[in-house]
């Protein structure tokens, strides 16, 4: 299992936990878990297009 920890950065250079998510190999797949902003749990095929979406959104903060 591996893990993503997003951290923001306040005024005074301080990091603040921003959003956690985790990359679980499966025998046959890949599945990532996040959040939504209910702090529900989503839990999803990990592929070419949700690592591209997740690549993307980190860019463009």
């Amino acid at each position: 299992m591996d893990s993503i920890l997003d951290l923001l950065y306040d005024q005074h250079n301080q990091p603040e936990f921003s959003d956690l998510q985790f990359i679980l190999p499966g025998k046959n797949r890949v599945w990532q878990i996040t959040r939504d902003n209910q702090h529900d749990l989503i839990i999803q095929e990990m592929n070419e297009v949700t690592l591209t979406k997740m690549i993307e959104r980190r860019v463009s903060v």
